[in-house]
């Protein structure tokens, strides 16, 4: 069917009334005479963000926000009356004297208004292509005469030029980071969740969506308060978190189950006085600055008489890097949040008590005796005095009493592994970090280098070997490998060094040199077990008591971890008479 040339100059001039009506309403800038209704909205000029009212997912409350305009969906930017929602679609926007924007709803309450302090003469509020909503003079341009702006009251969503951080001398949000556009053609943002993660943004035109380009934090050390106060978090490290020098942890038993959030205290307690002094540490992201003090124009020595004056302050560094010892920074509290940053840490002065000076001298007492008194407590220097070949040894500790100490031992190794809410390996057990009570009963401690194992966790690995040699297995010494068989590898040491009354490190039997496993080990192949029992158990011990001991010694020290009995076997073992497996080889050091 042919159109006539009528039909088709109506069709022109409609067309055009459309294209002149959207171009009409898709305006930048409103004055006092208008007002935006919900319904209504502002375009920036560029046609790169829109304002207007929206009810976000499936809610009904309406909200004055800022989203881009030709993207799908809504990403809001902006929201003005995030704590004060509108009940229905009767929300405005409009400019009122002298100079304030403000949202009202059809009675005419005030929902939401900007609270600018200064009066304008006549005030346009217009919609940047940046994103930024500002309330200006008709005719001034420029940005630090805004009288408002929405790029000093943020939500949760950063764009390219936005302002925030604290400006000192208007007492106001204000420009301490500026994030300026690299590339206009690349659409960026970032967020800010509850939960304290950033994100950074970046919109991929090809598959019309957000593409995630950056995550903070970037690792557990940017987690905060992860270590608590006065205590640095090491990313490289493992655990992490740990104490600064001449601190200890204030919660030991919350470190081993991987708790530092109670953090550490000073050894040394502040005594709060005037000859207190501040120790130097270097390398570190300074703490958290909720709660300091500064002064721009101290010097550095300045800055450290003032904190000392102030038993509040802490610590205290130089406010200006830039300029050396220039301007003073100084916490109040404790301080949180710390970081090693060995390359581009700053220095930080942390107040301490005078006895950790290293040029402090403390007078010590030093008790003298005489040689006459001497002799006459040592019995005129007999070797029957000295001390653990007296005669109270044998009495003290029978062979009753040694396998007491070593059931308990067995069952505490047992309980850490097993029953405690993290199973645990020791890693550093040896003689002396088992204690007796006035009963004989033993409790095993120092877990400074213990390490938790969670869930289904069963092995680990180290490149820092830490413990005591003797009593390692020799899979963490050579590998750094770890787990429940290395505390099982150290009880059986403690066995073998219990029976025989020698140590294994040092230990070298005269005709073989080898060390005292290895010496247990060929005088149990040989049949001779009896002879490694010490001089002093002879009158109370049993053969087959002492010949099943060395047995178990021998079997938790084999070179192989999985042949060594878990200590819930080694418990069993000790409490019973049965046959074992032989053991097999022993590791020698």
């Amino acid at each position: 069917m042919k159109k006539s040339s009528k039909d088709i100059s109506f069709l022109l001039v409609f067309s055009s009334l459309l294209y002149i009506l959207e171009f009409s309403t898709a305006i930048d800038i409103i004055n006092t005479t208008q007002i935006i209704r919900d319904g209504d909205t502002l375009v920036s000029y560029g046609g790169i963000f829109e304002l207007g009212f929206f009810s976000p997912g499936n809610s009904k409350n309406r909200y004055l926000g800022t989203w881009y305009k030709k993207m799908p969906g809504r990403t809001v930017v902006w929201v003005a009356n995030k704590e004060t929602p509108i009940r229905s679609t009767s929300g405005i926007l409009k400019i009122i004297e002298p100079g304030f924007l403000v949202i009202m709803d059809d009675s005419n309450n005030t929902i939401w208004s900007s609270n600018t302090s200064r009066v304008a003469q006549t005030p346009i509020l217009q919609l940047l292509d940046s994103g930024n909503l500002v309330l200006r003079e008709a005719n001034d341009y420029n940005p630090d005469n805004f009288l408002w702006q929405s790029f000093d009251y943020l939500s949760y969503t950063f764009l390219p030029g936005v302002n925030f951080g604290w400006n000192y001398a208007t007492d106001k949000n204000k420009t301490y980071y500026r994030e300026d556009p690299i590339v206009k053609s690349v659409i960026t943002r970032a967020t800010l969740s509850q939960s304290g993660v950033a994100e950074r943004w970046t919109w991929v035109e090809k598959i019309q969506d957000w593409v995630l380009y950056l995550s903070l934090p970037a690792d557990n050390c940017d987690s905060y308060r992860l270590c608590g106060p006065y205590a640095s978090c090491h990313i490289a490290n493992s655990p992490a978190c740990g104490c600064l020098d001449r601190f200890e942890p204030k919660d030991p038993k919350g470190w081993v189950r991987e708790d530092w959030s109670s953090g550490c205290i000073r050894r040394t307690p502040l005594n709060c006085q005037k000859d207190d002094v501040f120790l130097k540490y270097s390398g570190v992201k300074l703490p958290d600055t909720q709660y300091l003090w500064f002064n721009e124009n101290m010097t550095l020595e300045e800055c450290k008489v003032t904190c000392l004056k102030n038993y509040s302050c802490m610590a205290y560094t130089q406010l200006n890097i830039s300029r050396e010892e220039s301007g003073c920074l100084f916490w109040v509290g404790d301080l949180i949040d710390i970081r090693d940053l060995s390359s581009d840490g700053q220095d930080i002065y942390i107040r301490m008590d005078s006895s950790e000076s290293g040029s402090h001298r403390r007078d010590l007492e030093l008790p003298l005796f005489s040689l006459s008194t001497m002799s006459k407590a040592t019995d005129n220097f007999s070797i029957y005095k000295k001390l653990g070949q007296d005669q109270t040894k044998s009495m003290l500790l029978d062979w009753s009493k040694h396998l007491q100490v070593l059931n308990g031992v067995a069952r505490g190794l047992m309980y850490i592994h097993q029953d405690s809410l993290l199973r645990i390996v020791h890693r550093d057990l040896k003689a002396s970090n088992i204690l007796l009570d006035t009963d004989m009963n033993p409790m095993i401690s120092d877990l400074g280098i213990a390490r938790s194992f969670r869930g289904n966790e069963t092995e680990d690995k180290t490149s820092r070997v830490v413990g005591t040699y003797g009593y390692m297995s020799p899979e963490y010494a050579v590998h750094g490998r770890f787990s429940m068989k290395f505390d099982a590898f150290s009880f059986g040491v403690i066995v073998l060094e219990t029976v025989s009354g020698k140590r294994n490190s040092g230990f070298s039997s005269i005709d073989q040199h080898r060390n005292l496993l290895g010496h247990a080990w060929t005088l149990y192949k040989e049949g001779r077990s009896f002879e490694l029992v010490d001089t002093y158990l002879h009158d109370s011990a049993y053969l087959s008591e002492v010949q099943r001991l060395i047995h178990i010694g021998l079997l938790c020290v084999q070179q192989c971890p999985d042949d060594r009995p878990s200590m819930n076997t080694v418990v069993v073992m000790l409490n019973n008479e049965g046959m074992f497996t032989a053991s097999k080889s022993t590791w020698f050091f």
